[in-house]
């Protein structure tokens, strides 16, 4: 239209402004706080045989939470996986047991273990 006319007549904005959103006042997503943990495989459970699981505490979090939040990541004893790993490589992301308020990883026998330790990284 000519001369800065509106549909429905005048020469200015209709819209308050709310059409042309000024870019500096777009919703930024907060930065998530990332919470790390590496534990040691320094407890036991069994009877005939012996395994050695590593845990950590995350109070405050249902399992539920933790399910969706926690990462772990295994850092594997090369004198049991070393031949089946590529070379270079000697972690790997584990799923992890939950409960509330707590996550461990199985590391297995207590004579030789699979996992040599464990980094938790809970992500909120």
């Amino acid at each position: 239209m000519a001369g800065g006319a509106q549909p429905g007549g005048g020469t200015g904005p209709t819209d308050g402004g709310m059409l042309d959103p000024v870019p500096d006042a777009m919703a930024q997503a907060p930065e998530p706080v990332v919470t790390t943990k590496t534990v040691t495989c320094d407890k036991t459970f069994g009877t005939a045989a012996m395994y050695t699981y590593a845990e950590a505490e995350f109070p405050g979090y249902t399992k539920e939470q933790l399910a969706q939040k926690l990462h772990s990541l295994a850092e594997y004893n090369p004198a049991v996986f070393g031949p089946s790993m590529p070379p270079g490589y000697a972690y790997a992301q584990y799923i992890p047991y939950l409960k509330d308020g707590a996550a461990s990883v199985n590391c297995g026998s207590e004579a030789t273990p699979s996992v040599l330790s464990v980094t938790f990284i809970l992500v909120d």
